[in-house]
């Protein structure tokens, strides 16, 4: 609403810009046409004679004006009227004349005088004078800068119009601050309440089964008491599993984090990733399907930080793709980079939000809910990481059907 209140707002000075313009335009033709019709009084006068043509000056183009005279033009007199005359109707431009005898049927004489100085300066040729073929003696009058002129004249305007620029600017900045800051707000409300939730489980669990081994009954179980153990210990380690995603995001944006590169054999390493994240997810197994090219490819990275860039791809992938179908791993060469992909076939990304997914703890919404939980952070950790290895994390959509590829781009060069 505010953006379309500006658009209008800067097409309403534009319409009275040219509005403006137009009635500059007008009263200069207005005060030029007095100015000239007094110039050729006085060079009538001169010559006594006591005739008033009609129609005496014409307009021919934008800047070009002509006095029907019929009558000897003293070309001294006649530069010292128009100079008078122009400054008494408060036309302040530099001007260029000649005088066309009808006799000689040709231009006589020219010159251009400079207002700020008053002097004579060398004028354009004759030639380039636009011709008016008439049976009668005239003088022209150019002003070669008079949409200059104009604009001089509408300064205040122009004054007033940058002002409310300048405030549109401001008032469109501080709206976009309010609704930038207004997303954060409600992306870190968001991200409290998820982690809220999140942690309540494994605490309540932890709570649970330490209360229970806390009464040392003789008579439990051990069966039950294993139970409970692996509770705990299950538990401890999801709280763990938070803490360190946190740290590496701290880490991740500080800066702070020390890479250790070495150099690996990417094929081999896909097919340990394969194999690892199957035994983490053992629900998954054998839905992750390698697509390596016969050509083995080498790389310096940080296999630790690698490794987790590419868990996070395949968890997202597991979360948001169809139970019994495939997701693939893929290793392949597209120009200049070597691309690592994780496809799945799930709904994919609307486009509104393939360039936000990103971000610090966003999550696609389903109207008050969430599809998924997590707390935003992986796909964050994934971009800002890859930016430190010297690659880019992206998505692009499956075209022809539903499905999603997120990849880490590495220039070979």
């Amino acid at each position: 609403m505010a953006l379309s209140s500006a658009a209008v707002l800067l097409t309403l000075q534009g319409y009275w810009f040219k509005k403006a313009f137009e009635i500059g335009d007008q009263q200069f033709e207005k005060n030029v046409s007095l100015a000239l019709r007094n110039v050729a009084y006085t060079l009538l006068k001169y010559n006594s004679n006591q005739s008033e043509p009609i129609d005496m000056v014409s307009r021919l183009t934008d800047n070009y004006f002509t006095v029907r005279v019929n009558d000897n033009i003293d070309p001294y007199l006649l530069e010292i009227s128009i100079s008078q005359e122009l400054k008494k109707h408060q036309v302040y431009d530099d001007y260029e004349y000649t005088i066309y005898d009808c006799w000689a049927k040709d231009f006589i004489h020219s010159g251009r005088i400079n207002y700020l100085t008053g002097k004579s300066e060398k004028s354009r040729p004759i030639k380039e004078f636009p011709v008016l073929k008439a049976n009668y003696t005239y003088f022209g009058v150019m002003f070669p800068d008079k949409n200059a002129g104009i604009l001089n004249d509408m300064s205040m305007w122009f004054y007033s119009s940058s002002a409310l620029l300048v405030v549109l600017g401001f008032f469109g900045y501080t709206l976009l601050t309010l609704f930038k800051q207004k997303r954060l707000s409600e992306i870190q409300n968001d991200f409290i309440n998820t982690m809220t939730h999140e942690l309540r489980t494994p605490v309540a669990s932890l709570h649970l089964a330490a209360q229970v081994l806390s009464k040392q009954n003789k008579e439990m179980e051990e069966n039950r008491r294993k139970r409970y153990l692996e509770v705990v210990v299950k538990e401890s380690n999801r709280l763990q599993e938070y803490v360190e995603r946190f740290l590496q995001i701290a880490k991740t944006e500080s800066d702070a984090v020390v890479l250790r590169l070495e150099s690996i054999q990417l094929n081999a390493f896909l097919t340990e990733i394969k194999e690892d994240f199957n035994i983490r997810n053992h629900h998954a197994t054998d839905r992750i399907k390698l697509d390596l090219p016969g050509k083995q490819f080498e790389l310096v990275t940080d296999t630790f930080h690698l490794r987790q860039m590419l868990f996070n791809l395949l968890d997202n992938a597991l979360k948001y793709g169809p139970a019994d179908e495939l997701i693939t791993l893929r290793l392949k060469v597209a120009g200049a980079n070597l691309m690592i992909e994780v496809e799945d076939l799930g709904p994919g990304l609307p486009k509104k939000i393939q360039k936000l997914v990103f971000s610090r703890f966003f999550r696609e919404n389903q109207g008050d809910r969430y599809e998924q939980q997590g707390f935003g952070l992986g796909l964050y950790y994934v971009a800002q990481m890859a930016r430190r290895l010297h690659a880019r994390a992206g998505y692009r959509h499956i075209s022809g059907h539903t499905g999603s590829v997120f990849y880490i781009k590495f220039s070979l060069t």
